[in-house]
């Protein structure tokens, strides 16, 4: 299959499409976003689970047919037709007023999937028709799960090194940012953004982005952990995977909260660290600078560090330098 292929999906599924293409950098050498890069990407990662779940769904819905003992003559074609307003509805696929076009052209490398696809699997449908429900299932999962299908092939190699103790190797957006570490654990952030490695490098405990991990290689070297190093995981996994700790950070984090920094704390769920105790108006942390530092900027005078010093000097002269720059502006 070469020709192009017209798609009509609602506005909410295209603004996720264009969010993700954006997220997850397709882009063209322009700067421009590569969707179809993107779309065949995604059709090629998720057409076999989106088709499995597919095919439960419908035995289910034949089995409570045959229980009703439809004539077996119909049995196929009115499963089919059940399945598919039952997607329609779960999907919000009925409201075609708001429907937009979008098309895109199989690859070379994804021509044997459409074809797959379109032989195989339509049940009936249109080709295009099948794409629209595909990518509107796609656009119902969280974030983090859209990540692993759109770079399946880095989560299960990795998988895979973990499961084997191996080393990896790969680059970081360019040549120059390489790595060879060993994996340990790959982490949902716990807002459900993206997905982080954390592996061990040059005794450090570090935290790498899935999705920007290139020229993913399995080494046959096996992999080596330093207690401390194992002690971060455990804390970076406790607070947020996308947090890396340095080797010298081992202090305890003391924050003095006011009643309206407390609601605060409630309130603001991104990149919150879980406080170890608390005694009053004083707050105790085992994060990283970092986290705390992105965490407590945003509470101004109601969050105020006591320790450790270079944690609180830090969040001082940024306030300071804030604000000279609004002092200049009058």
């Amino acid at each position: 299959m070469e020709e192009k292929i017209k798609i009509y999906i609602s506005n909410r599924i295209n603004n996720i499409l264009k969010k993700d293409m954006e997220l997850f950098e397709f882009f063209k050498k322009d700067g421009s976003l590569n969707r179809n890069d993107f779309l065949n990407c995604l059709i090629v990662n998720y057409h076999e689970k989106f088709s499995e779940d597919n095919l439960k769904l419908f035995n289910l819905i034949k089995d409570r047919l045959k229980e009703n003992n439809l004539d077996n003559t119909y049995l196929d074609d009115t499963a089919y037709k059940i399945l598919s307003i039952v997607e329609k509805k779960h999907l919000h696929l009925d409201d075609k007023k708001k429907d937009i076009v979008i098309s895109m052209k199989p690859t070379r490398n994804s021509t044997y999937v459409f074809d797959y696809i379109e032989n195989c699997l339509l049940n009936g449908n249109t080709l295009s028709c099948w794409i629209r429900f595909l990518l509107a299932s796609y656009c119902d999962l969280p974030q983090d799960i859209r990540e692993r299908i759109i770079f399946k092939n880095n989560f299960e190699l990795v998988d895979k090194a973990i499961k084997e103790k191996k080393k990896v190797f790969f680059t970081i957006n360019n040549k120059d940012n390489k790595y060879i570490i060993s994996p340990f654990k790959i982490a949902s952030s716990k807002e459900e953004l993206f997905n982080y490695l954390l592996g061990e490098y040059e005794n450090e405990s570090l935290s790498f982005r899935m999705s920007r991990l290139k020229s993913l290689t399995i080494l046959n070297e096996p992999v080596q952990y330093a207690d401390k190093v194992l002690i971060n995981f455990e804390k970076m996994l406790k607070n947020g995977p996308q947090f890396a700790y340095g080797s010298d950070e081992n202090q305890e984090i003391v924050v003095r909260l006011s009643d309206f920094g407390k609601a605060l704390y409630r309130r603001i769920y991104l990149h919150r660290p879980a406080y170890i105790r608390c005694e009053d108006d004083l707050y105790y942390f085992d994060c990283s600078l970092n986290q705390a530092r992105q965490y407590f900027e945003r509470f101004g005078k109601n969050a105020i560090v006591l320790k450790p010093q270079n944690l609180k000097d830090s969040i001082e002269t940024f306030y300071n330098q804030a604000r000279k720059a609004y002092k200049n502006t009058l």
